[in-house]
C-alpha cells in the first residue's frame, strides 16, 4: 500500500526496474505492442488479467478484467433484475502508461483489488481461448469428420490447452463460415457436387429449396456394376437438417460383406419420389433381385421400374410384425405358440404341394381365430411369392431374404453423418469420406484372398477354384461336399434351393462330379463369388451333368489317348495312379510321366542278348491278356466290370 500511495504523489515516469514485478527490465520498451504484452505476462504469474481500457498515440490505461460495474436492465414491472450473473466486481486497479522519445515507461499504478487473486486462471475467458495453432488443428480434425467432444480431447492431450467445449464448437462455426466463403448454402451443395466424382442429381421445388438428392460415387458404381445380383433397399431417417427421408441403396461384394452403392434424399416416403430415385438408379445398373420390407409404395415403384426384376421381402421383418400383430388375438400363450408353429411350418414350406398343405391346416384358425386367419390372409399370403421358401427358392437372392444387412449398412453410414442436424453440404462431404473408405476396404479384401489358400479347402474337387472363388463361397461349398459324404443327406430329395439362391453347386451336383471324377469349374458358379473384379456379369443356371458330355466319358477319353501317346507309360505306374482316383475321387488326375528306364538290362531279365523291340504300352499288355472271370481281353479280375 506504501508503494501504491508513492506512485500515485509521484509526477514522474518511472522506469520498469522501480517495479518489482516487472522481472528486472532496465530499460523502456521500443514500442506499445511489446509493452501491453510484457505487462500482461508479467501479472499472468500474479494471477491478475489486465484489459486495454484505453488507448491513444502516446499513452495507454490497462485495468484489471473485473473492473466496471455489471449492466442492470429494467423488466416491464419496473424492478431491476439480471437474467444472468456478472463476474464484475468495480475493481479499481489501473495502469497508466506513456511514451517520451519513443520509448514506452510505466507512468502510474493506481487502486486496489476488491477481490482475491485466483490460484488458476482457467476461469477467465481470455485464458480459455485457442491459440492459432490450435485452430489449424481443430479445421484439420474436423474436416476428417472428427467429433468436437473428440477434438477437445486431443487438445488436452497433446498441449494441456485449457479450452472449453464451447471453444471447439466456435471454432468449427468458424470452419463453417470459411467454407461458405459467402456462398449459399445450395451455391455450396452444387460445388461440393461438382468438384467430387459423382453421377448426382440435385431437384428443388418452386421456391428453390432442395426437394430431392441422388449421389453415387463413381468408384463405388464400378462395384455395382460388377456385382449386380442383389440390391437392398430401405429408409433411414435422422440424416440431415431438412428431416428428409434417405433411401439406402446396398450392394454385396463377392466377400459377402455388404457396401452402400447409392443414397437418395426424398421429399416424402411416396411412390412418385421412389420412382424418381429409381429411374435414377436404373441409369447406374439393372439389378436382378431387389430386397424390401413391405413398403408398398417401394414395391409399386420398383414393378414399374424394373419390370423383369425380382423384388423379395424381408422374412425377418414379416414375422416380426406377425408375432407383434397376432399375439393379441390369443389369450392362452400355448394357443398363441401352437399358432406361431404353424405360422413358420406354412412360411418354409419346400415345395408348393407342401405350402398347399400346411395352408390347409392353417385354415382352421378362420374358425377358431379369424382375426388372425384374416390379418395373415389378407396383409401376407397375397405377397406370398416373395418370401415364402418355396416360392422363392429358384431367386438368386444370396440369401439376403432379410433386410438386416441395410440395417447394418444404416448403422455404418449414420457413423461417418455423426449428427442429423447437419446441413446436407456437410452430410455429403462425410458420405465422401465413407465411400472412399468402404472401396478401399472391398479392394483390399478381394485382392487379399487372392493370394491364401485355406487349408480346409485343399481338396482335389476345389483346387482350381482356389484364389479365384471367395473364401465365403469356397466354405459354402466344402459344406455342401461334407453333406454329400452323408448317405443319410443324399437320400433327400434335391429342391435345388443352394444354386438357385446361391449360384453354388449343391450337395447331389457335387456328388455327381466326384462320382465321375471331375473337379468344379467357375460353370458352376455363379459370377456373383468369383474375385476378379473386371468380370463379366453371369448368373448361372441350375447345372445338370446330364445336360452336358458325361465327365467319365471325358475320362475314359483322356486315358485312352494318354495310353495310345505315350507308349513308355508303365503298366503298374498307371494302375497304381487309377486305382487312388477310385480310392478318392476328390483328387485331381495328375498327368501320367513316362516311366524313365535305367540303363543296363532289366533285374531279373532272361534274356541275355540285346533286344531292339520297344517295351509293349500298357494298352498292348492289356489287351494280350484275358480276364480270369469273364474271359475278355483288357482287364482283369480285380478290374472287372461283371464282378
Amino acid at each position: 500500500m506504501l508503494l501504491v500511495a508513492l506512485l500515485i504523489e509521484a509526477p514522474l515516469f518511472l522506469a520498469p526496474t522501480s517495479l518489482p514485478f516487472l522481472g528486472g527490465m532496465e530499460s523502456g520498451y521500443s514500442s506499445k505492442e511489446a509493452m501491453i504484452e510484457a505487462l500482461k505476462a508479467e501479472y499472468v504469474q500474479k494471477g491478475v488479467v489486465l484489459t486495454m481500457k484505453r488507448s491513444a498515440y502516446n499513452r495507454v490505461e490497462l485495468k484489471c478484467d473485473l473492473g466496471g460495474e455489471p449492466k442492470v436492465k429494467e423488466t416491464s414491472d419496473g424492478d431491476q433484475k439480471r437474467k444472468k450473473g456478472s463476474r464484475l466486481t468495480g475493481c479499481t486497479f489501473e495502469i497508466i502508461c506513456g511514451c517520451k522519445k519513443d520509448v514506452w515507461y510505466v507512468r502510474k499504478i493506481s487502486g486496489d483489488h476488491n477481490h482475491e487473486i485466483p490460484d488458476s486462471l482457467i476461469g477467465h475467458s481470455k485464458y480459455r481461448k485457442l491459440d492459432g495453432e490450435s485452430k489449424i488443428k481443430v479445421r484439420s480434425m474436423y474436416e476428417s469428420n472428427v467429433e468436437p467432444k473428440e477434438i477437445l480431447s486431443s487438445l488436452k492431450k497433446e498441449s494441456q490447452s485449457n479450452a472449453s467445449i464451447q471453444e471447439v464448437y466456435n471454432a468449427v462455426k468458424g470452419v463453417k463460415r470459411d467454407f461458405l466463403e459467402g456462398r449459399s448454402p445450395l451455391e455450396t451443395l452444387s460445388d461440393i457436387i461438382a468438384s467430387l466424382e459423382y453421377t448426382s442429381k440435385l431437384c428443388l421445388d418452386d421456391s428453390g429449396r432442395v426437394n430431392g438428392l441422388f449421389l453415387a460415387f463413381n468408384e463405388v458404381v464400378k462395384l455395382a456394376k460388377r456385382f449386380d445380383g442383389v440390391f437392398l433397399l430401405d429408409c433411414t431417417y435422422k440424416t440431415n437438417k431438412l428431416g428428409m427421408p434417405l433411401l439406402n441403396f446396398v450392394g454385396i461384394a463377392c466377400t459377402n460383406k455388404t457396401f452402400n452403392v447409392v443414397v437418395a434424399f426424398l421429399p416424402d416416403e411416396q411412390e412418385e419420389s421412389y420412382k424418381w430415385a429409381l429411374r435414377e438408379f436404373s441409369s447406374i445398373v439393372s439389378p436382378r433381385v431387389i430386397a424390401t420390407d413391405r413398403e408398398l409404395a417401394l414395391m409399386n415403384a420398383i414393378a414399374v421400374t424394373f419390370p423383369m426384376c425380382k423384388n423379395v421381402l424381408c422374412i425377418w421383418h414379416i414375422n416380426k410384425n406377425v408375432g407383434s400383430k397376432c399375439k393379441g388375438f390369443f389369450k392362452k400363450e400355448d394357443e398363441w405358440k401352437i399358432f406361431l408353429q404353424r405360422w413358420k411350418e406354412l412360411v418354409y414350406s419346400s415345395t408348393v404341394n407342401e405350402f398347399n398343405q400346411n395352408m390347409n391346416d392353417f385354415s382352421i384358425y378362420k374358425i377358431t381365430n379369424p382375426d388372425a386367419y384374416e390379418y395373415i390372409l389378407q396383409t401376407w399370403l397375397p405377397w406370398k411369392e416373395r418370401f415364402v421358401t418355396c416360392y422363392v427358392k429358384d431367386i438368386r437372392h444370396f440369401n439376403s431374404v432379410t433386410t438386416s444387412r441395410a440395417e447394418g449398412s444404416h448403422r455404418v453410414l449414420k457413423s461417418y453423418i455423426k449428427n442429423g442436424k447437419r446441413n446436407l453440404q456437410e452430410v455429403v462431404k462425410n458420405l465422401n469420406l465413407l465411400w472412399k473408405n468402404q472401396t478401399t476396404e472391398i479392394s483390399k479384401e478381394i485382392e487379399r484372398q487372392k493370394l491364401i489358400v485355406c487349408d480346409r479347402h485343399k481338396i482335389g474337387l476345389l483346387k482350381p477354384l482356389q484364389k479365384k472363388l471367395s473364401l465365403f463361397a469356397l466354405h459354402e461349398i466344402l459344406k455342401q461336399y461334407k453333406k454329400s459324404l452323408n448317405e443319410e443327406e443324399m437320400k433327400k430329395v434335391c429342391t435345388q434351393s443352394v444354386t438357385g439362391t446361391l449360384g453354388l453347386p449343391c450337395k447331389h451336383t457335387i456328388r455327381e462330379l466326384v462320382e465321375e471324377g471331375q473337379v468344379l469349374t467357375d460353370a458352376y458358379i455363379d459370377s456373383q463369388w468369383l474375385l476378379e473384379l473386371n468380370a463379366s456379369s453371369r448368373a448361372i443356371t441350375n447345372v445338370s451333368l446330364s445336360q452336358n458330355i458325361s465327365p467319365r466319358k471325358n475320362l475314359i477319353e483322356r486315358l485312352h489317348n494318354e495310353l495310345y501317346n505315350n507308349p513308355q507309360i508303365h503298366s503298374s505306374s498307371f494302375i497304381n495312379r487309377i486305382q487312388s482316383v477310385l480310392d478318392d475321387p476328390t483328387k485331381e488326375i495328375q498327368d501320367i510321366q513316362p516311366l524313365q528306364r535305367k540303363k543296363g538290362r532289366p533285374v531279373g531279365a532272361k534274356n541275355k542278348g540285346a533286344s531292339i523291340r520297344r517295351d509293349k504300352s500298357h494298352f498292348e499288355y492289356m489287351e494280350g491278356r484275358k480276364c480270369s472271370k469273364c474271359g475278355e481281353p483288357g482287364h482283369n479280375a480285380r478290374t472287372c466290370s461283371k464282378s
